[in-house]
């Protein structure tokens, strides 16, 4: 049984609780959170009064008791009508929202720059946490890019990830590697479902152009091939960077997993964590092995109770 959680938004000095529908979405590869918390169960006169206190573009904290899980600014609030009255949505997203589809509007080379210096650049307002750093010897922008499609071609272009903190800030991070267990997600034990195991391209095949000097075919300069397990689908890159090290951060991952609890926690009641390793045990999948959780909704209601639809990955 999962525990009880207040969940509570706190805008313009107020903290206010007892939603009807609460759904909190983050990821690895998403770079902004996004809290999406409604009523549509209260008196109209309550609403009213929330109404006039929530506004357009406030700064909000979301928190899970006294645990800030996303922190940013109010979407435009939906006043609206549910099958019992008045009903009332508010959405909380991350500061880096604003920059997602936002064109770049010029390019710009970088060279021997790290993360945390283009992100400067791109995001000046941007609050930013280094956990790992990792340096391009030459990255290379356009104008006619979005910015957030730029941070992922630096992540892609390093292994690395970025994404929203609980405090709004940007994590610079890596990947973790598979460390100490967090819990256990296990048919039987603590699942509501588990959907296909998804598993990625068996080959990549990398199209690009090097320098061509007498050391370097013209097939090496123009196509370079890595096969993995997989399943048997191949995928293609084009860019001007065909080195080792790029080739190898196109393969994110090899193996991917959605699962269903009726939690929000581990085993040992600590409130679930991206970046973090969960064992994954389902006999029909064929399923047994730590994996990395790489994105998690959490969803509370009052017809199902609390749930957290994961994503597993390794």
């Amino acid at each position: 049984m999962s525990k009880a959680v207040n969940v509570s938004l706190k805008v313009g000095g107020y903290q206010i609780s007892g939603f009807d529908n609460v759904e909190v979405g983050k990821s690895l590869y998403n770079l902004a959170n996004m809290a999406r918390l409604s009523f549509y169960e209260k008196d109209d006169h309550d609403l009213l009064a929330v109404k006039k206190i929530i506004k357009g573009k406030a700064e909000a904290v979301v928190y899970f008791d006294k645990q800030p899980v996303v922190s940013g600014y109010i979407y435009e609030p939906a006043p609206g009508f549910g099958a019992k009255g008045a009903a009332f949505e508010i959405i909380v997203t991350s500061p880096v929202a604003k920059y997602i589809g936002q064109s770049a509007e010029k390019g710009k080379t970088y060279y021997n720059q790290s993360a945390a210096a283009v992100l400067a650049d791109l995001c000046p307002d941007i609050r930013l946490e280094t956990r790992s750093s990792k340096f391009l010897p030459k990255f290379v922008t356009y104008g006619f890019e979005h910015i957030d499609g730029i941070i992922q071609k630096f992540c892609r272009k390093t292994d690395s990830v970025i994404y929203s903190g609980p405090l709004g800030q940007l994590i610079i991070d890596e990947r973790s590697a598979e460390a100490a267990i967090a819990g256990t997600i296990a048919t039987g034990q603590n699942v509501l479902s588990i959907g296909r195991v998804e598993t990625n391209d068996d080959a990549i095949v990398i199209v690009g152009q090097q320098p061509l000097d007498d050391n370097i075919s013209l097939d090496t300069a123009v196509c370079s091939k890595i096969t993995s397990a997989g399943s048997g689908k191949k995928r293609f890159f084009y860019g001007d960077d065909i080195s080792p090290s790029a080739i190898n951060a196109l393969k994110f991952w090899s193996k991917r997993v959605p699962v269903s609890i009726p939690n929000w926690f581990d085993n040992a009641g600590n409130l679930l964590e991206l970046n973090k390793w969960y064992k994954a045990v389902d006999a029909w999948h064929g399923l047994d092995e730590p994996m990395r959780l790489c994105s998690l909704v959490f969803r509370l209601n009052k017809k199902d109770g609390y749930s957290a639809d994961l994503t597993l990955e390794v």
